[in-house]
Parts: C-alpha cells; structure tokens; sequence
C-alpha cells in the first residue's frame, strides 16, 4: 500500500467520511445532537459500494518510472468493476524573489481504465526535479466515485567510485584521491556536483576535509599531504555525494558515500629479489620435498653467502611448522635443499581432501637485510583425480548410456590418460566395461551399456 494503516489511502474521501463518524466519540458533543438526529442512521454507517485501493511506493527515484498498481471492487457484489482512473501530481514551491508565496506545479501523469479483473497499472515517469508531491487519484465508475490522495517523496540517488593511487604511504607523502560519481537510475554522470573529501586517522580523527565540485564527467579529486610525524596505522577516506539545492538552513543530504582505508607506516623497499622453485607441483605422503632458494639483487648482483631459512609447515584449525631447513647461498646465490615429508596428513574439505604444505624461503644478506617469499603446494593420496559424469541418472537396459570422464591432478591442471570404466552388477558379476583416452584438457567420452546377462537385473555399481 501506499501508506501503511492509512485508512484515507485504503477506502477513499467517502469511506474516510463514515469511518471519522463511526468512531466519533458518543454521545456527541453538546450543539451536535440535532443535526445528527436529522440524518438517516444507515446513510452514514454504510460504507460506499464503490472500493478502491492503491498499491505502489511513497518514495520514489527521479527520472525513474513508477508504477501504481489501482483496484477497483463493488464492496457489496464482492466482485470487480472497471472504472476510469486518472492520476495528478502536484507540487508547491517557494517562489524565489520578489512576489508572492508560492508556485504551483500540476500534471496529470496518467489517465486509463481497469480492466474485467479491476485492475490498472498507472505506469508513468517521475519528475527529475527532488522534492515533496502530492498524488491524487481519481476513479469514476458505474456504482460510484473515489478520490484518493497520498504526499510522496521524489528522491535522487547515486553512487561512487573512491580510488587511491596507492594503498600504502609513508610519513611525508602525498595522498592522492580520485573520486567518480554516477545518477541512478541511468548510470549518467553527475556533472558539477559538490563531492567532499574526509580522511580520518586510526583514533577517528578528522584530519583533513575538502569539498570539491565533480566535472561534466562525475570525476572529482583531492590531495592529503601526509606530515612527517603522524600516527601510523589504517586511514579511513571517505566520498559523499551531496544533494543540489538543499532547503536554507538545512544539512545537505549525501546521495551517495563511499569509503577505502589505505596504511600509513614506515617501510624500506625490498632490496634483493628471492625466488623459490619446487620440483613438483604437488606430492604424494611420505615423498621427498626439493627444492632450490636463488636470491639476486635488483642490479643483477647475486647475493653470495647469504644466509638461508626454509620453513615447512601445514594447516590444521591453523598453520603448524613441521621442518625446518637451514643453509648458505653459494656465490651464484643458489642453494638446493630436499627433505621428506610426513606420511600422514589432515585433508581439507574446502581443497578437495587435499592437505596444504607451505614452503617459507628466508634469505638475509650480509648487511642483515632479510626477504621471503613462500609457495603452498597441495599433497594428496592420489597422483590422480577422476570425476565421472554420467549423462544420465539411470541406466537402462536396452539403451546406451555416454559418460563424461574428467581427470586432473592434484593442483588442478588436466592430465591426459587412458581409463578403464568397469561396472559390477549387485551380485558382483561384470555387467559393463569401456576404455577411452583423455585429451589435453583432461576429458574424455565413452559409452557404456549392460550386458546382456544383466539386462534382467536391476542396479549396476560403475
């Protein structure tokens, strides 16, 4: 409904009219009994034949369509009654200037007929102009006239895009903040706007404001120069778009806000690159783990005798360290190391079954400055995943029946091979068997069907 509990929505000027006296206090008031007595009792405590109700939204979005959904009934048949309706909006302002008060603004916004059902849908455009309207809908019919009226809101809405050019600075630099602004419901650019700029420090202080107007393409920017003795942690920027046009005297309303935290922290640039090789992609328990840490600095220089860390460790409810490798980078900056892994694993739902290892390389030069890098490798009972996908729930008898087979391995990349469906009866007797070959992408097609000593029987395990 258009107002929840309003009885003026729901049943009309008329209805409204019996329902003020029907619940007016009794006896009434000294000076009204006579006039009251004069009228017939049953022309004011029946309600009129003619029920109209109104379902839509109060608040509605500028520039976008709306529709009203109008049902007309004759209260007293129980049945429907198709009724002209015609749909007014109104407006007032306040003129501006010299003159007087007010300017009035009067469309009509839809005009049609209920159909058998005795429905209509009023389907119109709202005004782009925000502001307070007043809805008025009138409804002739055979058995009677309505009128309904209900204020609205026309609202506007937007949203924004916050960027940074970067999500870590450092005491003494600049931030630079670029914001985009975009109207619902078109996506349209919200030209010459006024957009402000907040960033506040990690104690929730206001540290920096500017309002800034958005270009004919919705864009506006700002520039917050970080000082060189500040409180390090997380900054919080935030975007709002504001309303044009706000009442005097009143707070503007933000049709939009967007907000991204970046770090403010004092940090040194990596100074040598370390990589970290594997010589599988995965591995089975129990199996040897090598591997080679190479580390070089960005010049080209490789970082001879540096000392290397190499730390195993798995997932279990959390990471837990399982091996731990020491070593020296020759003078190539190189350094091989290998070591078995345990034979029992905890496997992981979310990975398949998989267990995860982490390998961590921890490299420190002789000027003590220290790098890492890590990889997560996946170990598994099987060097093999088969997936079979039957193009079919059922097997019937007398009929073929295709299989899709998908084979993988454990990180995920296709593995070509040959397979082998074999199927068992519920007695345990071969009903069916099909070879085929995956292709590079790991997927393979065959088609099985019963034998014909198991045509008879019903279930087959494959």
């Amino acid at each position: 409904m258009l107002s929840k509990g309003s009885y003026q929505l729901l049943l009309g000027e008329t209805a409204l009219l019996w329902l003020m006296f029907a619940h007016s206090p009794w006896p009434p008031a000294h000076g009204a009994t006579a006039r009251i007595s004069q009228a017939p009792s049953h022309a004011l405590i029946l309600p009129p034949p003619l029920d109209t109700q109104v379902f839509g939204q109060t608040r509605w979005l500028a520039g976008a369509d709306v529709v009203l959904k109008v049902v007309t009934m004759d209260r007293r048949a129980g049945r429907p009654v198709q009724a002209e309706v015609r749909v007014v909006l109104k407006r007032e302002v306040e003129a501006s200037g010299r003159g007087a008060g007010t300017v009035g603004f009067e469309r009509v916004v839809f005009q049609g007929r209920t159909d058998d059902r005795g429905i209509a849908d009023a389907r119109f455009p709202t005004p782009s102009q925000p502001g307070p309207y007043r809805l008025s809908i009138a409804v002739r019919s055979p058995i009677g006239d309505d009128l309904i009226e209900q204020n609205v809101a026309v609202e506007e809405a937007g949203q924004v895009l916050l960027t940074t050019d970067k999500p870590l600075y450092q005491p003494g630099q600049t931030v630079h903040v670029r914001a985009l602004a975009l109207l619902k419901p078109d996506g349209g650019a919200a030209a010459d706007r006024s957009l402000t700029f907040e960033v506040r420090d990690p104690k929730g202080n206001l540290v920096f404001r500017s309002r800034e107007r958005t270009s004919r393409f919705g864009v506006a920017a700002a520039r917050f120069p970080i000082a060189d003795e500040v409180t390090l942690g997380e900054y919080r920027i935030t975007a709002k778009l504001e309303a044009d046009g706000p009442s005097p005297g009143a707070k503007p309303t933000p049709l939009a806000v967007a907000e991204r935290t970046v770090r403010v922290e004092r940090y040194v640039l990596p100074k040598f690159k370390v990589t970290l090789e594997t010589d599988r992609r995965f591995y089975l328990p129990a199996e040897t783990l090598r591997g080679t840490v190479t580390a070089a600095y960005f010049f080209g220089k490789p970082v001879s005798r540096g000392r290397v860390a190499v730390r195993l460790s798995t997932f279990a409810a959390g990471w837990h360290d399982i091996a731990e490798l020491e070593g020296t980078l020759d003078g190539s900056g190189r350094w091989s190391f290998e070591t078995p892994l345990p034979p029992r694993w905890v496997g992981l739902p979310l990975e398949g079954g998989h267990a995860l290892l982490r390998v961590e390389a921890t490299v420190t030069d002789a000027a003590d400055h220290t790098e890492r890098v890590h990889t997560t490798l996946p170990i598994s009972q099987e060097a093999i995943r088969i997936a079979v996908i039957p193009e079919s729930p059922d097997l019937k008898p007398h009929l073929p029946m295709g299989l899709f087979i998908v084979t993988t391995y454990p990180d995920g990349t296709p593995a070509k091979c040959r397979f082998e469906v074999i199927g068992q009866g519920v007695d345990g007797t071969p009903a069916l068997m099909a070879r085929g070959e995956t292709d590079a992408l790991g997927i393979g097609e065959t088609t099985v069907r019963l034998s014909e000593a198991n045509r008879k029987r019903q279930g087959t395990n494959v």
